[in-house]
């Protein structure tokens, strides 16, 4: 839901191109939602065809919670029983998710003053907007898309909360299928852009990197408005976004930034980055958030912000939900399970590792979903990646790990697998003790968190 107090039930129907009925109820709204149950006084209310609800259906719930006015597709069976308020206004479209997508658009296309950067990737996307986002803060109003709200739904809704305020405007573009780029880059239209990366999430939708790629690097859209983009320096595909884009593109990384910016690692107490004369406290951990750091940097002195304001932002970030979250107890937890990639799994299994502790240190790797075709050589990828690189025992959870499961070859350490909920909880629970340190990593829709609570509560934690 985005609020704007200055566009009118006319102005809006007229933006998107829609047949307003119902005249009487003009005047202004105060937000967008997509969800009966999230309507506040006065918003407009978009009726979407999903796979399995139709908004249609809920019109009238969102009339009683109080929105003003609902766009609604002609055909729509029940028109003439709204249409016919004094009180309320209903705005035919042919299609409601465009419609949605096209008030972005324009609502967009109506502040000539603010900063738009754009970010995507297969992983970082999330962390990068959150740490570019407290650095321009520091700096003017800037405003970013909350949560998850990067998709051809969310992106819109988040679009709707720009200000005329606000200097910057941070907005991750999240993509599961061919074609999504370019509808979230027509209503975005970035003046800034970043590539963190082109992994394999989504494989099963386009069924190469190499599409993925082609896909992600439409973020560096030919529209006119884009001043710069970056790109991971090592990234596979980052000398095809240069040669394409030439001049517009210029890379981030720890080598390429290496004269004004390094960095000591603290293990789980996160990382100290140098910038500059500036010492940066930055509280998550492992190389890959140093990348997701080097890339807000790099454009927020592409955007000329100071190095003090970009401590002030950098330090002002905590982990959140699933991305490098530390508990500390008798039992110590990383808990990494918003999302997952192989590159991602790589590097957290690189990240433990390496890390100096004094007791065990146990992984439990979730599936990854979505990977298609390409899923069994993709997980067998990760038991081999797991199995050479990591001393600790190893827990594979998900069927999608069972077939290379069943080809490792005999070992001493200590190995489980199951697809099976409640057998995983019962091995975790017999393996684990005081001093252990556990890592849990995997796709959001495994729900690792089910068993982030069961050792929680089987274990004193002190934070």
């Amino acid at each position: 839901m985005g609020k704007y107090n200055f566009i009118t039930i006319k102005e809006a129907a007229s933006m998107m191109g829609g047949t307003l009925l119902s005249k009487g109820a003009d005047g202004n709204l105060s937000s967008v939602s997509i969800d009966s149950r999230k309507i506040s006084k006065g918003a407009l209310f978009f009726a979407l065809k999903g796979e399995k609800t139709d908004g249609h259906g809920f019109i009238k719930e969102a009339v009683s919670a109080g929105a003003v006015c609902c766009v609604v597709e002609k055909n729509y069976s029940e028109l003439s029983n709204f249409s016919n308020d004094p009180g309320f206004s209903i705005i035919t479209v042919d299609n409601t998710l465009k419609a949605l997508q096209t008030l972005a658009k324009n609502y967009r296309d109506k502040f000539k003053d603010i900063s738009i950067i754009g970010i995507t990737g297969s992983s970082g996307k999330t962390t990068t907007k959150e740490l570019l986002s407290a650095i321009l803060e520091k700096d003017a109003p800037t405003i970013m898309n909350e949560g998850n709200l990067n998709s051809e739904t969310g992106l819109p809704l988040a679009l709707f909360n720009i200000r005329d305020k606000h200097k910057y405007g941070v907005f991750e573009a999240g993509i599961g299928q061919p074609g999504d780029m370019d509808i979230l880059i027509d209503m975005l239209r970035p003046d800034y852009a970043i590539l963190t990366n082109v992994g394999t999430a989504h494989l099963g939708f386009f069924g190469s990197k190499e599409k993925i790629a082609e896909e992600k690097m439409k973020i560096f859209h030919t529209y006119k408005n884009l001043k710069k983009g970056i790109v991971y320096e090592k990234d596979d595909f980052a000398k095809i976004v240069k040669d394409k884009h030439g001049k517009k593109i210029d890379y981030f990384g720890l080598d390429s930034q290496k004269d004004y910016l390094s960095y000591e690692d603290n293990g789980l107490n996160g990382n100290t980055i140098f910038l500059g004369k500036e010492k940066i406290v930055f509280s998550l951990i492992g190389r890959h958030n140093l990348l997701n750091a080097a890339a807000a940097i790099k454009m927020a002195k592409i955007l000329d912000v100071s190095d003090l304001k970009i401590k002030k932002g950098i330090e002002k970030v905590a982990s959140f939900f699933g991305r490098g979250e530390i508990f500390s107890g008798n039992i110590s937890i990383i808990f990494d399970a918003y999302n997952s990639n192989k590159e991602s799994v790589n590097a957290i299994i690189d990240f433990t590792s390496m890390l100096s502790w004094k007791g065990r240190k146990i992984m439990l790797l979730g599936s990854i979903l979505e990977m298609g075709d390409k899923s069994e050589d993709i997980h067998n990828s990760i038991i081999s990646y797991a199995f050479k690189n990591f001393d600790g025992a190893l827990f594979f959870y998900g069927k999608e790990f069972e077939k290379g499961f069943k080809n490792m070859e005999k070992t001493e350490k200590f190995i489980f697998c199951s697809s099976n909920f409640d057998e995983m909880k019962d091995a975790l629970l017999a393996y684990l003790k005081e001093g252990d340190l556990i890592v849990l990593k995997g796709s959001r829709g495994v729900a690792l968190e089910k068993f982030l609570e069961i050792i929680k509560k089987n274990n004193r934690m002190v934070t």
